[in-house]
């Protein structure tokens, strides 16, 4: 039975990366009728609901932890929805000036970018304690690590579709 929830677990996360990916071959194939800010919005509603079902794949819950944990998931997901909108303006940022990216700019983004890191390990931590609070230490470490495999197949996803900056004439 674990083999067998762990099997639908992960087919699931990969058929979430194969559509996501469709969803960026369409926005590819359609620069200009698709923005860059209009294709973060769909995959950032399209993310959420998956999340949910991904988590209630991997983990079974007690009726009473289930209570417990929803409500605690909801601030916890409100928290690093915040970053996750921070790091897509710094995308946009990003993809704005990438044909004329400054070193000062880039290194700017950079830090930036390391900081919504460091944040995101801070809510983990707090985030942790509380989950043990409602949940077995198990289960809260399983969230965790669903919750981190949904995160690497989120950036995976967008960082799939944002050009590595190159040694161009333009790159200062």
């Amino acid at each position: 039975m674990k083999f067998y929830r762990m099997f639908v677990f992960n087919l699931v996360a990969i058929l979430f990366v194969f559509a996501q990916q469709g969803i960026v071959q369409d926005a590819a194939v359609d620069e200009q009728q698709m923005s860059l800010d209009t294709y973060l919005e769909l995959l950032k509603v399209d993310i959420k609901g998956k999340k949910i079902v991904l988590i209630n794949d991997a983990i079974t819950f007690t009726s009473e932890e289930e209570k417990k944990f929803w409500p605690l998931y909801n601030k916890y997901d409100a928290e690093m929805a915040k970053l996750f909108d921070t790091e897509l303006n710094i995308i946009k940022e990003y993809a704005e000036a990438y044909d004329n990216m400054s070193g000062e700019l880039a290194e700017n983004l950079l830090n930036r970018s390391l900081d919504i890191d460091k944040r995101r390990v801070e809510i983990k931590e707090k985030y942790f304690k509380k989950f043990k609070e409602v949940l077995p230490t198990v289960k809260a470490v399983k969230f965790f690590q669903v919750d981190r495999r949904i995160q690497m197949l989120i950036e995976l996803q967008i960082m799939a579709n944002v050009p590595v900056l190159g040694e161009t004439k333009k790159v200062k």
